[in-house]
């Protein structure tokens, strides 16, 4: 089945957040085959995310400016909204003025890193053949309580077929 990338990283994501619970034989089989044949993609994308070492450098710098920066609760812990983002109001001024030094320093570094994420999102985009590993959606054990978006990967990836 032709897949696009992008599907494959949630895929693997859901089988990875499943491999952690206990089930019957076959549907753990059924789980372990398919992150074994995702596995090289998977492998290759997590390489291409990873961040050169100067815009790794730019990221610890960026993040000590927010730890410095940043709004702290009355135990002294940085703010951290839902989107798991710290937050930065108080000092926003003085933050704002040393990220843009920060950035301007690294302007060429950030602009590569710009450039590769764009190309990595146009490749997520693209599709590839994944042959998955399939069973009947009858055979998975009715006590495993899988929520109905992880169903709907399951069939559009073609990993559980429905009942003819």
């Amino acid at each position: 089945m032709n897949l696009k990338k992008k599907d494959l990283l949630k895929l693997n994501d859901v089988i990875t957040k499943l491999e952690k619970e206990r089930f019957p034989v076959r549907f753990s089989y059924f789980l372990a085959k398919n992150r074994i044949l995702l596995k090289d993609e998977i492998s290759i994308i997590n390489e291409l995310r990873t961040l050169s070492p100067k815009a790794q450098e730019f990221e610890n710098k960026r993040n000590q400016l927010i730890n410095d920066y940043g709004d702290r609760d009355e135990n002294g812990n940085l703010i951290i909204d839902a989107n798991n983002i710290a937050s930065v109001t108080i000092n926003l001024e003085i933050f704002k003025d040393k990220l843009n030094i920060l950035s301007k320093e690294y302007e060429n570094t950030l602009e590569i890193h710009r450039k590769r994420m764009d190309e990595l999102r146009t490749l997520l985009e693209e599709e590839t053949v994944f042959d998955a590993y399939s069973i009947n959606i009858s055979t998975i054990p009715e006590d495993i309580n899988l929520d109905p978006t992880t169903v709907e990967l399951f069939i559009t990836t073609g990993l559980i077929m429905e009942e003819k």
